[in-house]
């Protein structure tokens, strides 16, 4: 398959492998189902919340979904320049 032929989903989820392929101590997703629809954005959020769990990496997570945030431990909301418990 050719990068260019992948869809979206096919191309998140790759992007999800690289990112845990040498099981990183941290991993960084900004806003990573942002361009999925509903259903592929919920299955993408409960992958990397599976790969999280079985790579033991902490996980920063930026979303403006909240309904993606509910599967964490713990939330912060940023408003204008602070940052507190959600």
């Amino acid at each position: 398959l050719q990068p260019s032929a992948a869809t979206d989903d096919e191309r998140h989820r790759a992007a999800l492998a690289r990112a845990f392929l040498q099981s990183p101590g941290i991993v960084v997703a900004d806003d990573p189902a942002r361009s999925l629809a509903p259903p592929l954005a919920k299955t993408y959020v409960e992958l990397l919340m599976r790969l999280h769990a079985r790579h033991h990496s902490a996980l920063v997570f930026f979303t403006r979904h909240t309904d993606h945030t509910a599967a964490f431990d713990r939330r912060l909301r940023l408003t204008d320049g602070r940052l507190a418990a959600a």
